[in-house]
């Protein structure tokens, strides 16, 4: 407020106040682990937002360009983004930008794939108990700190460019101070940095360009300028002035193109194509009867095993799709209290005719192991009678041949979150392909009281 009232030129009453707080502020409490969250209060449960980081993004009021601060800064970062449980989307975006202001563009570029993994939706959206608009915005920003910040008195250039990204362009990025910022980098060499000025403002540059750099005008004579070393020059730019900085003794073609896609992904937005190739999703979600899945902030609306215990929603598929051994599934991972998975009891679950060779199934046991009978439909009328067995979920390891498709490092009771890990088994049953399979029926486990819950199940089309 004190340097807003200055730039504008406002006696604001208020001022004596804030100077006053400012004289008094305490350090900021740290531990072992890092930044707390206050005085007496440790960062001592996982949480999705970095609240107790702000001092160091987006503040920067800490920050890696000042080395003392340096092993505070990553210390806590590990602690906060290694604490599994609660992280969501915006945990992801948020160590994303953190990463960046570290001069770590691979890290951030890490960071930001996995938040697309884990919790984007193919619509390019987000939800969490409901949907969320913050998540994507804030990895929108996470792209801009990794490309071009602003803060203190510096404009980056290219902070944090992962190293696989060889190719970037930025065209009229605004920035603190009222300046359009324009930059090319090409096999990974910034090529030069275009900057207007809007305002008239102090102008510096750190410009990632390499060895001895130049200052030229754009429609008129160079500026005034500065080398202050450390890659960061000082422009004299009146209100509506351009300079280019680019390398001395090379005068660069000023040109803004689009770069080519350096990792092609699959195109967002479209409908999705009839599926085709050897595996077959089975659509159960007319059949669901069960809600396994619990947020952080309700843990009452679930009930996996009987007893108000579930799986926690932050630690399982969240963008509809998941994946083991090569076979992807369908996996439903919604909005708080809907279902989410079958108990087998004697659904008859039709699927699309086909010759398959292999039944793929996720899901597991609740108090047990169990042992289903299943029943195989086939078009000529006839049936076959079959067996899958599956995994209690808190067991510490597959007992029946699978594998632990999806794991979480703690489990949701009535009361809160429990260290115990958990999991979701994928079970392969043969079939006959050379019959046309329609529907599979799950009757209830012989034997005990354990209940097997069905989360998914994939046909494969074996050499199809």
């Amino acid at each position: 407020m004190l340097e807003t009232t200055e730039l504008l030129g406002v006696d604001d009453e208020s001022a004596p106040r804030w100077r006053e707080v400012l004289d008094r502020l305490t350090d900021y409490p740290v531990d072992a682990n890092g930044f707390m969250i206050g005085a007496g209060v440790p960062f001592a449960k996982s949480h999705r937002h970095y609240s107790h980081l702000l001092a160091v993004y987006p503040l920067y009021l800490v920050n890696w360009e000042q080395p003392d601060q340096r092993e505070l800064i990553e210390r806590s970062l590990e602690r906060w983004i290694g604490f599994e449980g609660a992280l969501r989307g915006y945990s992801f975006s948020g160590a994303a930008s953190l990463s960046a202001m570290m001069g770590r563009g691979d890290d951030s570029l890490t960071h930001l794939r996995e938040l697309v993994a884990r919790f984007v939706q193919p619509n390019t959206m987000y939800y969490e108990a409901g949907p969320v608009i913050e998540t994507p915005l804030s990895a929108a920003q996470s792209l801009h700190d990794m490309l071009c910040t602003s803060w203190g008195d510096t404009i980056r250039i290219f902070p944090a460019v992962p190293g696989e990204w060889r190719d970037v362009t930025l065209h009229d990025f605004r920035t603190q101070g009222a300046f359009l910022v324009s930059a090319v980098r090409r096999d990974g060499r910034t090529r030069w940095v275009r900057v207007r000025s809007l305002a008239g403002e102090p102008c510096r540059v750190r410009h990632s360009l390499g060895g001895r750099v130049t200052v030229a005008g754009i429609g008129g004579p160079a500026p005034g300028w500065r080398d202050l070393g450390d890659g960061v020059v000082e422009l004299d730019l009146p209100k509506g002035a351009e300079a280019v900085i680019h390398p001395a003794g090379h005068r660069p073609e000023l040109r803004i193109t689009p770069v080519p896609v350096s990792a092609p992904a699959d195109r967002w937005g479209l409908p999705e194509l009839p599926q085709t190739g050897t595996v077959t999703q089975v659509d159960l979600t007319s059949h669901f009867d069960n809600d396994a899945i619990t947020t952080e902030m309700y843990y009452g609306d679930g009930d996996f095993d009987g007893t108000g215990r579930t799986y926690p929603m932050a630690q399982l598929p969240q963008t509809g799709q998941t994946s083991d051994d090569g076979i992807g599934f369908a996996f439903t991972n919604g909005s708080e209290g809907t279902n989410n998975n079958v108990v087998a009891d004697g659904q008859n679950i039709a699927v699309p005719q086909g010759g398959y060779g292999r039944l793929h199934v996720l899901g597991a046991g609740d108090t047990a192991g169990v042992t289903v009978p299943a029943t195989l439909r086939y078009a000529d009328g006839t049936t076959v009678a079959a067996q899958l067995r599956l995994t209690g979920w808190l067991a510490s390891g597959p007992a029946y041949g699978e594998t632990a498709a999806v794991t979480t490092s703690q489990i949701h009771t009535r009361n809160g979150p429990l260290g115990t890990k958990a999991a979701i088994f994928h079970q392969v049953v043969e079939l006959d392909a050379t019959r046309q399979l329609t529907g599979v029926t799950l009757a209830a486990p012989t034997g005990g009281t354990a209940r097997a819950h069905v989360f998914a199940l994939s046909l494969e089309a074996v050499g199809g």
